[in-house]
């Protein structure tokens, strides 16, 4: 590269640099995302009866996760599956749809928290399922179930 390409690079990047340090001094950090949208074309959310028929859907998946699990010798690889297929493997857009018309109802708060909370539950269970795969001793059945629960409770 010759040197005169680089500093029309490093230019831009400053301009650049300058632009966005100029729009987040004049504007409140909440406006930033504001001003944004008018760049960034979001798809509309479907009617909300798309979205709940596949979380409770989801919710008798992670029941039949939790049966499984209460066999007298588990198939880990078989219940991490289940997790990752069916009507759970478009679970996270769902339940975010879910808690985008919440939001919009006044409730976004909690539904944000709801969401939160089940997704970390279950990014914990497929942690466990894949730990116990591999015998790992500490992946306990009790923690997986009480993963579960605690994913199940968070989308009611």
């Amino acid at each position: 590269l010759s040197s005169s390409s680089v500093g029309r690079r490093q230019l831009h990047l400053a301009s650049t640099a300058l632009f966005l340090l100029y729009q987040i001094k004049d504007a409140k950090a909440i406006e930033l995302p504001k001003a944004l949208n008018k760049y960034v074309k979001r798809k509309k959310l479907d009617p909300l009866e798309t979205y709940v028929p596949a979380i409770i859907l989801c919710q008798a998946q992670f029941e039949d996760i939790e049966k499984a699990l209460q066999s007298d010798k588990p198939k880990y690889t078989d219940s991490r599956s289940l997790l990752r297929s069916g009507p759970a493997a478009s679970l996270r857009i769902n339940i975010r749809a879910v808690a985008q018309y919440a939001s919009e109802a006044g409730n976004g708060k909690v539904a944000s928290d709801a969401v939160d909370e089940c997704l970390s539950a279950l990014e914990d269970l497929d942690s466990l399922l894949l730990r116990a795969s591999r015998d790992d001793s500490k992946a306990s059945t009790e923690a997986m179930k009480s993963k579960v629960n605690t994913a199940v409770v968070a989308l009611d």
